[in-house]
């Protein structure tokens, strides 16, 4: 959906790859960053949910879990944004995005919360 979201802005602002490389390049990691940083901001509290209680080596698989769950996402949205750049930023910020939102489950609700909000 942000693929095609960004596609017509592109279309509609005339970005090309050609003309305004920087434009084209800056609104391709905003969107990418966008889902992805989403991702984390919905797999962490939902990890976090299932870690109450356990014990500490079930802890580790799960959170282990959750990041294998962003690589994964990460993949996935390297399918819609191609580019090199996109693949080296998408998988430091999943990284970084869940273990902020590991630590700060709040700050994803914060975030994200709109969007969750809307399925749930």
């Amino acid at each position: 959906m942000t693929a095609s979201v960004l596609a017509l802005l592109q279309r509609i602002f005339r970005l090309n790859i050609d003309d305004h490389f920087d434009a084209y390049v800056i609104t391709g990691l905003i969107f990418s960053g966008f889902v992805q940083i989403g991702w984390s901001a919905f797999a962490a509290p939902v990890i976090h949910n299932f870690v109450a209680g356990a014990p500490i080596w079930m802890v580790i698989i799960l959170y282990a879990i959750g990041l294998l769950s962003c690589w994964v996402a990460t993949v996935i949205v390297a399918a819609f944004y191609m580019g090199s750049l996109y693949r080296t930023v998408n998988p430091i910020l999943a990284i970084i995005s869940f273990i902020v939102f590991s630590v700060w489950p709040a700050a994803g609700s914060a975030m994200y919360g709109w969007f969750f909000n809307l399925f749930w």
